[in-house]
């Protein structure tokens, strides 16, 4: 009876011991998944900081001065990817929307006089990309064409008429921050030539900023932020990544 009660006893001390393993393995994926999760968020939060800060020193300060690769590698063309699925319409056009305010926070909302020219940021062209983003479907095994397709009449209806949430408490819709700062003019996928430009998934677009307005032998202000795919910014428009 003893042997058996020392067996029973061993056996149920293996078993809590089988348990403490597997608490400690799921604790430590737990652990890895929260922090991936708390790493994003860092980089989403402070994505592009480096540019503004850098940007606006060199504006006020006049004893700090950057030179000009410290300030392109600041303000590098940023890249993502963001993988999708049916259902995803309003999520994608959440995260487009927030880049595009994302960029013009960057360039402090066009409140730089010749930011082309001081801050060497756009040299050699008055089109720079800020943000290239890969949008891909989530699974591959269920993969099917166009997952995801959002037109730009749809697009400019959610900028129109959805809250930019940093700006939730003056009630200012995406198109009212962007627009109403500094005379930005917005542009959401123009159409070129036969093609129709649509968001979906197997696409690369770009977030870019451009100066249509030449004054005096140098570019003065960013007055048009664009949403377009990667191929009509650098082959139709001729832009290029920033740093």
């Amino acid at each position: 009876m003893d042997k058996l009660f020392q067996s029973k006893k061993g056996f149920s001390g293996g078993l809590k011991l089988i348990a403490g393993i597997i608490v400690i393995i799921a604790s430590f994926f737990l652990i890895l998944s929260l922090t991936g999760t708390l790493s994003k968020v860092s980089k989403d939060t402070s994505e592009g900081t480096l540019c503004y800060t850098t940007l606006g020193v060199q504006t006020v300060s006049s004893t700090i001065t950057f030179d000009m690769a410290t300030i392109q590698n600041a303000c590098r063309t940023i890249p993502h990817t963001l993988k999708v699925g049916k259902g995803d319409e309003e999520r994608v056009m959440r995260y487009l929307a927030d880049k595009m305010a994302r960029t013009w926070w960057m360039v402090h909302e066009g409140t730089i006089d010749d930011v082309w020219d001081k801050f060497g940021f756009f040299t050699d062209s008055s089109c720079k990309i800020i943000y290239v983003i890969a949008i891909k479907e989530r699974s591959n095994f269920f993969r099917t064409n166009n997952a995801l397709n959002i037109s730009a009449q749809v697009f400019q209806d959610y900028l129109n008429n959805t809250v930019y949430l940093p700006k939730q408490l003056t009630n200012e819709t995406y198109v009212q921050y962007l627009e109403e700062h500094n005379n930005l003019r917005l542009w959401v996928l123009p159409k070129y030539g036969n093609d129709i430009q649509t968001i979906q998934s197997g696409e690369t677009y770009a977030i870019f900023l451009i100066n249509h307005v030449h004054k005096a032998g140098k570019w003065n202000k960013p007055n048009s932020l664009y949403l377009s795919s990667l191929d009509y910014a650098e082959n139709t428009l001729g832009c290029e990544y920033a740093g």
